[in-house]
């Protein structure tokens, strides 16, 4: 169209000519913008205004703050995620469904762990019932059943067995229950939710141990061998086969799993004796041998300073945990007819009188020193020790004793006690036919709670 036409190529006479406003500008001056005589105008481009540019720029920070994040956001979610498997590799054995639902009883508040005051736990486990603490709980094993008791009378788990002779040991880790008749030679392991892990030997178990990593010890013997020992790892692998020609009688895994220790007897020239014999699990050679002529072993027990005490049929031997002997009792014309050994006192309770109802109780530290003596009177029942006392149950009477120097006080306590377990330094459980009862005793006045755990 003519009106966008330059005005030098305008036709005389137009319209627009005519009505165009006098210029403004002085002789000679060109408008702004306006171009040369026969020439395109140029085009100026027209730029951003300081506001539009100061926007792009800030948006270009925010964008780049942005890029940092995001990878710093992928960098740390990479260093968990390998955290977490790093620490699902190294503590893997500890991660346990078990282990998960003691984590949130710590958040429960109505909480099963001991806070002082007990309820009472009644049962019918018979006279033939065995018993043992597992994780603040109490077991109880009879031949048809094993039951699990919180501390305020619930039951935390059960399961039909059928045994004919049982027992029972814990650990921080598993419950081992094992027959020990001639004709049903089972054992099984146990956390509080169910079964883990059964098996039936070819020969009668004479004897069983776990510690506190989960490893255990079978004593049992096959048709080749008078003895043979069978230790299992936590997960429940047969890593060590020890066979001798020898009787077993006792098997004891240390506390923390590290050793084996197996008392044996042997007839040697028309008389017994005994073999002490340590080995670590996963081998089969032993670290060390003791022999004791014309003496038969019967028990063992590691002590707290990591030596080690064995009771024979004439005498009792304590050992330091180099094994060397460290103490020794002859027994001569005394008969035992209590003992007990514990990983802090050994205590040994012999007649004094015909009838045999009065007795003389002796008593003996960790290290095997002999540090005092007390009289009694009554048939022992059972007895244990914690860290500072030894109890000794009698029918109807419960002696906490001083070991160090033989006082004690008594107290009244059911007559068909079974066995004493410690749950605490000064608390005791008091396990009976039907029913466990727990005594407190605070410094030198005990106190019986007639509450039951």
């Amino acid at each position: 169209m003519l009106s966008n036409m330059p005005p030098a190529r305008r036709p005389k006479g137009s319209k627009s000519s005519k009505n165009r406003p006098a210029a403004r500008h002085g002789a000679g001056a060109k408008p702004p913008g306006s171009a040369s005589a026969g020439t395109i105008p140029i085009m100026t481009l027209q730029t951003q205004s300081a506001p539009a540019a100061e926007e792009e720029q800030v948006n270009r920070y925010y964008l780049s703050l942005s890029t940092r994040y995001k990878i710093l956001k992928l960098v740390v979610i990479l260093a968990l995620v390998a955290y977490c498997i790093g620490m699902v590799t190294a503590y893997r054995d500890d991660i346990t469904v078990e282990n998960f639902r003691y984590m949130l009883r710590d958040f429960n508040i109505n909480s099963t762990k001991y806070t002082g005051e007990f309820d009472k736990i009644s049962y019918s486990a018979g006279s033939d019932s065995r018993f043992a603490l597992f994780k603040g709980d109490l077991a109880v094993v009879s031949p048809d059943s094993l039951y699990i008791y919180g501390m305020s009378g619930q039951t935390e788990m059960s399961e039909m067995l059928n045994l004919t002779d049982p027992q029972i040991a814990a650990s921080d880790r598993y419950i081992l229950v094992y027959d020990t008749s001639d004709t049903n030679p089972v054992f099984s392991v146990f956390n509080t939710f169910s079964m883990l892990y059964a098996e039936k030997l070819s020969k009668p178990i004479s004897a069983a141990s776990v510690a506190n990593n989960g490893y255990f010890a079978i004593a049992t013997r096959t048709e080749e061998y008078k003895g043979a020992v069978f230790v299992y790892s936590a997960s429940f692998k047969q890593i060590s086969r020890i066979y001798k020609d020898k009787y077993i009688m006792d098997v004891v895994m240390r506390p923390d799993g590290g050793e084996v220790l197996i008392l044996s007897a042997f007839d040697s020239g028309g008389e017994w004796c005994g073999e002490i014999m340590t080995v670590a699990p996963g081998s089969e050679t032993a670290t060390a041998i003791i022999t004791v002529a014309g003496s038969m072993p019967v028990k063992a027990c590691y002590s707290k300073d990591g030596g080690f005490a064995v009771l024979f049929d004439n005498c009792i031997i304590f050992y330091d945990a180099e094994g060397f002997e460290a103490n020794r009792y002859q027994f001569g014309s005394e008969i035992p007819v209590g003992y007990s050994l514990s990983p802090y006192f050994s205590m040994l309770a012999f007649n004094t009188t015909v009838l045999g109802n009065e007795k003389i109780v002796r008593f003996w530290d960790s290290s095997g020193g002999a540090i005092g003596t007390c009289a009694i009177e009554g048939r022992i029942l059972c007895a244990t020790s914690d860290s500072s006392r030894f109890y000794i149950q009698t029918p109807g009477q419960l002696r906490v004793i001083n070991p160090y120097d033989g006082t004690y006080t008594s107290i009244p306590t059911s007559p068909d006690a079974i066995e004493l377990l410690v749950y605490s330094d000064g608390v005791l459980v008091m396990c009976a036919s039907d029913a466990a009862t727990v005594y407190k005793v605070a410094g030198e006045e005990e106190v019986a709670d007639e509450t039951a755990a």
